[in-house]
């Protein structure tokens, strides 16, 4: 049969006065019973820490994303950004220039 004396009480407001009567009582009973020795030892372990996935997956989305503009940023072809050579803008004048002559 178990006990539920430990189910009466709020262990937090219990042993927020350690010296009172109603928390020496109860420490003295969990001392012959296992179950309200086993919901001491529940207290006064810390809650496990309960992290949801979604912001790691959030993170890892933008990494992956960060890394791929880089990637594309380095392995861009920027050869429509170099200046042209004069000899070639020279051409191009004069294939303009033709151009018009023919019209």
């Amino acid at each position: 049969m178990a006990c539920n004396r430990a189910e009466e009480f709020d262990l937090e407001v219990l042993f927020q006065e350690p010296e009172t009567p109603e928390c020496r009582a109860f420490v003295a009973h969990s001392g012959d019973c296992p179950d309200c020795t086993a919901a001491i030892q529940r207290h006064r372990e810390p809650p496990p820490e309960i992290t949801p996935a979604a912001p790691k997956v959030a993170v890892a989305g933008a990494a992956v994303v960060i890394l791929a503009v880089i990637a594309l940023l380095a392995l861009s072809d920027r050869s429509n950004d170099a200046p042209e050579s004069p000899a070639v803008e020279a051409e191009q004048r004069a294939m303009v220039a033709e151009d018009q002559a023919v019209r």
